[in-house]
């Protein structure tokens, strides 16, 4: 069994990275904001009254921002299983420390 030095220990180390991580969670969210609002502005010129090369221009460019936006979704899951694995991680050395007590 661990004593309650090394389970204190480990809850400020899962507590630092929960913070760590929350920190790339808002700085993620503020960038997919950023894309998202390029992918709709090239989206608009797609479907506007442009000149067609300035349509295949922008659809160039709409792929390009889906593509990208594609990539932020799948690293804001893996953010998503992170976190809650580090929230199961504090649960169970927090009922460590209760036993521990």
């Amino acid at each position: 069994m661990s004593s309650k030095a090394e389970i204190l220990q480990g809850l400020a180390n899962v507590e630092f990275e929960k913070e760590h991580l929350e920190r790339e969670i808002k700085a993620a969210e503020d960038y997919t904001k950023h894309i998202t609002q390029q992918k709709l502005d090239k989206q608009a010129i797609v479907y506007g009254s442009y000149d067609q090369a300035t349509k295949d221009a922008a659809q160039k460019e709409y792929d390009y921002y889906c593509d990208i936006l594609s990539g932020l979704l799948d690293k804001a899951l893996d953010r998503e299983r992170r976190m809650q694995e580090l929230r199961d991680e504090e649960r169970r050395l927090s009922m460590m420390l209760r036993s521990a007590r």
